[in-house]
């Protein structure tokens, strides 16, 4: 498959998800080094005939399975990234509680 079918296939994915095709979310899809100028051509193409990106293959599926453990990373650390600051801000809230109550 080449490179102008990848790209017609990711836009499909994307729209497939209710989003709008752009190219950065194209760009995020393809494979590093894919030229600017390729992902835009594609992307006016695929815009004119959406149906260039439905295909057969399992290429499509398996690139969803391959992003839902990055998703997942993704997730728990900003998760993680979170907590310490939802402790601030009840440590905080408790602050401010007792001195409303000493004054």
């Amino acid at each position: 498959m080449d490179n102008q079918q990848h790209i017609y296939q990711a836009c499909t994915e994307i729209a497939k998800q209710g989003k709008t095709p752009s190219i950065a979310l194209i760009k995020a899809r393809v494979a590093a080094g894919t030229p600017l100028a390729l992902i835009i051509k594609g992307l006016q193409t695929w815009q004119k005939n959406p149906k260039l990106g439905e295909s057969t293959s399992a290429t499509p599926q398996s690139a969803p399975a391959k992003a839902k453990p990055m998703v997942d990373d993704i997730e728990q650390r900003i998760t993680s990234a979170i907590q310490p600051l939802q402790q601030q801000i009840n440590d905080l809230k408790q602050e401010i509680a007792e001195l409303k109550a000493k004054s």
